[in-house]
């Protein structure tokens, strides 16, 4: 019943405040032509309440009118309250945002202290918490403090200030990017009613002037504690801070009282006026100051479509595409190139590849395509019925502003999201209960976490040397020194390694070495077959390379041509410098800032035929290797995964337990940039004393670490690559493996391995 009264009271105060409220010099400056001394009452974009208003809530007067007010708003929505503590207020602040969705919310006052209060019971879903917290050495008892909610929709950044700021006075400034438009500037500002008010003047000058440098939108909101409506009195700093306001092309979109008192202390400047649909406060929270609330309306813009290049192998002849590949058969002979020139060996690869491209070409061109989205497998005809049923009584609802109709609407919508959810699971329920192996299963589960969907979301702007960068140019120079480990330790020079690999060869002994193994080597079109059987039916990305499904559509044929090749560049120590170059996509790990190139990977895509080369390549070498490998090794083996390296650690755990007095401790260790990190003198040591493999493998391993690039997809500029070895190559993970197998070695404690 008090609790009645006492709202019944503040909304009859409301009235008798509003309706005898008087504007003086300083509200003419809100209008557009900013005339002094004009006593006049402003409308423009102002709403004001009456009591029929106030009074048609009943008892959820407050939130009735402001959630029906921000209903019909459209657009991006900002908003600032000052709320005189958010301790005994937040789970009224937290229905308010997850009721709504405002890209920005900005609280100050919070009176927040940053050894009292964990920002962990201050957080809301969906948003992300920027918190400023008091200055306990300029005064506790007076206030202070912010807090900006930003919907995780928006990305944003924190500026730093670089002009001096008075006494207690607080401001925060938010960097908040939007979809096709450009970045907008927000400011949450709070100014104590103490503050020496010509040096706050002076903060704000220095503020727009900060601001301006940007060439972005602005939005300033906060507690100014400078009152724009006086009853016969003229305020000079008022005055001065909307003459202020209007020299930086601001202007203050709220018009009415804002404050118990009626005054109007909540200010709201912005740079485009005119893009801003609505503004308006209203009471909020039990707080003494309104809530003012702007739609900022949003661009209409048409997405263009997505265009890929593709072929239509479906109209292609398979035996005429094979016969026109044969042909080119008798116009090369492998013995007559000169391999003493390697210029020549990859003129003749090329030839041989732009051959087939052409061939292809004349079979399949490539065209351009416009690529709808998909919807996903569940989304079925029904669902579709619920969702446009759903969106006409959103319609009927927002045109009628009845309460019943949005009854209809909230019904509706929670039937959707009933019916998907509900599709959803028994979808994935019958795709498990026909899982037939590992592989199906572990497809399921890539599909059902959306494991498999890359973000490849494209590198806007990168922070080098604490300096924010929008150049590809040099976004691309520092993640490709990202990618590269300096050396830490001294290796072999290259003339050293060459030496060593000479007497190796002329020192090794061929007697337990299988026919296969021994120069001159022949390698028979079965197992290049078998190669190319193996290869996964994944398009390249770029046009210019045969896809490996016609590869194995044709590879009786390929495998003539590559064996043959294959064997030059074995026998002859040789490599195209097609195979040495690749082509890097920088992939984000998941975790960190996005705007530091420490955290990607690249991921490198290798021409189609070099994977095929290094299939072979580790095809042979495994089997030379695998007696050889610790048996704690379970990465990069046949039958071996994550799931036997759990297996065998779980069982360790609980034999162990289960002795007495003894205590089992895991220690986890992950390796920083593991592939850039392979030294290739050091593995090509490894292989020739604890290995013992074969020189020729020795000899086709060194040249392909020598004179290795790699280029990123938006710029042709190649990057030397002095360590490491390739991402995403079928040889890169066993190469790895051999790098790292004298681990187990270096530690002579008791230890259980498993990796």
């Amino acid at each position: 019943m008090l609790y009645q009264i006492g709202f019944a009271l503040i909304v009859l105060y409301k009235l008798m405040r509003d309706r005898g409220t008087d504007f003086l010099n300083s509200s003419a400056l809100l209008q557009e032509d900013y005339v002094p001394l004009q006593l006049h009452t402003s409308q423009a974009n102002v709403t004001n309440h009456s009591s029929q208003d106030y009074a048609s809530s009943g008892n959820n007067l407050f939130y009735g009118l402001l959630d029906k007010k921000i209903r019909e708003c459209k657009g991006i929505l900002f908003a600032h309250v000052n709320i005189n503590s958010i301790r005994n207020k937040f789970e009224e602040v937290c229905n308010f945002l997850q009721k709504h969705t405002i890209a920005v919310f900005a609280i100050t006052e919070s009176n927040l202290d940053a050894e009292r209060d964990l920002t962990c019971m201050y957080q809301i879903p969906e948003y992300y918490m920027t918190r400023f917290d008091r200055d306990v050495k300029k005064g506790k008892k007076s206030g202070g403090g912010l807090i900006m909610y930003i919907h995780n929709t928006f990305k944003f950044d924190i500026l730093d200030i670089d002009f001096l700021i008075p006494g207690r006075t607080q401001l925060a400034i938010l960097k908040v990017y939007r979809d096709y438009m450009k970045p907008l500037l927000f400011t949450a500002l709070y100014n104590p009613p103490d503050t020496d008010k010509t040096q706050f003047l002076k903060c704000f000058t220095d503020l727009n002037v900060y601001l301006s440098s940007f060439k972005y939108e602005r939005i300033i909101v906060g507690d100014f504690n400078l009152n724009l409506i006086r009853k016969g009195v003229f305020d000079i700093n008022t005055h001065k801070l909307l003459l202020l306001a209007k020299e930086f092309n601001m202007y203050q979109l709220i018009k009415g009282p804002t404050h118990n008192s009626g005054s109007l202390l909540d200010h709201m400047y912005v740079s485009n006026k005119s893009d801003f649909t609505q503004s308006f406060h209203l009471p909020f929270a039990g707080s003494d100051h309104d809530i003012c609330v702007t739609a900022r309306k949003k661009l209409k813009i048409k997405v263009s479509p997505r265009i890929v290049t593709c072929r239509k192998f479906s109209d292609i002849d398979w035996d005429l595409f094979n016969k026109d590949l044969q042909s080119y058969m008798e116009n090369v002979n492998c013995e007559n190139i000169d391999v003493k020139h390697p210029v020549k060996t990859d003129v003749e690869f090329n030839n041989f590849s732009l051959y087939v491209m052409n061939t292809l070409d004349k079979h399949a061109p490539s065209k351009n395509k416009i690529v709808k989205s998909k919807n996903v497998p569940w989304f079925n005809s029904e669902i579709w019925k619920l969702v446009k049923h759903r969106n006409s009584l959103l319609n009927v609802a927002r045109k009628s502003n009845d309460d019943k109709k949005w009854k209809m609407y909230r019904k509706a919508r929670n039937n959707v999201r009933y019916n998907m959810n509900k599709a959803k699971r028994m979808y994935f329920l019958n795709k498990f209960e026909n899982v037939t192996g590992t592989k199906s299963m572990w497809k399921c589960v890539d599909e059902l976490t959306s494991y498999t969907k890359k973000d490849l979301q494209p590198i806007n702007s990168l922070v080098i040397n604490d300096v924010c960068t929008y150049d590809k140019v040099v976004m691309n120079d520092h993640l490709a020194e990202c990618f590269e480990v300096n050396d830490n330790f001294i290796t072999s020079n290259d003339d050293e390694m060459n030496e060593m690999i000479e007497n190796y060869c002329q020192n090794y002994d061929y007697s337990k070495s299988s026919n296969s193994d021994i120069l001159p080597l022949e390698i028979k079109d079965d197992e290049i077959e078998t190669c190319i059987s193996k290869m996964k039916n994944k398009q390249p990305r770029d046009v210019k390379m045969p896809p490996i499904s016609v590869i194995k559509k044709c590879r009786e044929t390929f495998s003539v041509y590559l064996s043959m090749f294959f064997m030059l560049f074995i026998n002859k120590c040789i490599l195209p410098q097609s195979f040495k170059a690749a082509k890097v996509t920088p992939l984000y790990k998941g975790k960190g800032s996005r705007s530091s190139g420490k955290n990607y990977r690249p991921i490198s895509i290798l021409h189609t035929y070099c994977k095929i080369f290094e299939r072979f390549l580790f095809n042979r070498i495994s089997i030379r290797v695998k007696n050889l490998l610790c048996k704690e090794q379970h990465g990069y083996k046949q039958n071996k995964s994550c799931i036997t390296a759990l297996k065998e650690f779980t069982n360790y755990v609980y034999s162990e337990i289960d002795k007495p007095k003894t205590k089992v401790v895991a220690v986890m260790i992950d390796f920083s940039q593991a592939f850039n990190s392979l030294d290739k003198n050091v593995l090509i040591k490894k292989l020739m004393n604890e290995f013992k493999i074969e020189p020729w493998y020795i000899c086709v391993i060194r040249e392909i670490f020598r004179n290795r690039v790699f280029r990123f997809y938006n710029d042709d500029k190649y990057y030397h690559m002095p360590r490491g070895c390739c991402q995403g190559s079928s040889l890169g993970g066993l190469i790895y493996s051999l790098f790292s197998n004298d681990l187990s070695k270096s530690i002579v404690c008791n230890v259980k391995l498993c990796g």
